[in-house]
């Protein structure tokens, strides 16, 4: 019996140094593919037709348009950075981490990023310039 449970620890000991070691060592760098790919042009940052003005936030904000979101929701950060980051959204965007009771009281679902125009939820393309032409915004 002694016997069994000393190599019980013993296997169990050797197990748990594999898995150290496994989780210690390194994963390997993954390769950068747009990087890479010369060809590759991302439209919204280099067409300065697609760059999101402050003239469209501006008519965004004048139509009613309200973006709910929170600061670590991955699709919330991407739909800010679409609507030109941070600074350029915010006269339209509402942090459901920081004004809980805003969102609690106004929004529609219980989900973000979510988009209303004049408190009605907007079921459209989430692209700035979709919900511009939506709402009759020049640009």
């Amino acid at each position: 019996m002694k016997k069994n449970i000393l190599i019980f620890i013993i296997s169990l000991f050797v197990v748990m140094g594999i898995v150290l070691f496994w989780v210690s060592v390194d994963p390997p760098e993954e390769e950068n593919i747009i990087e890479e790919n010369s060809d590759f042009e991302d439209p919204i940052s280099t067409d300065p037709q697609n760059e999101v003005t402050e003239e469209i936030i501006q008519c965004l904000k004048e139509a009613g348009v309200v973006v709910y979101g929170t600061e670590f929701c991955s699709a919330c950060i991407s739909l800010r950075k679409e609507f030109g980051g941070d600074e350029t959204i915010s006269p339209i965007y509402v942090d459901c981490g920081e004004d809980r009771d805003v969102c609690s009281q106004e929004k529609e679902t219980r989900y973000v990023p979510e988009i209303q125009i004049e408190g009605e939820l907007y079921q459209g393309s989430k692209s700035p310039f979709d919900i511009a032409k939506e709402v009759n915004c020049e640009i």
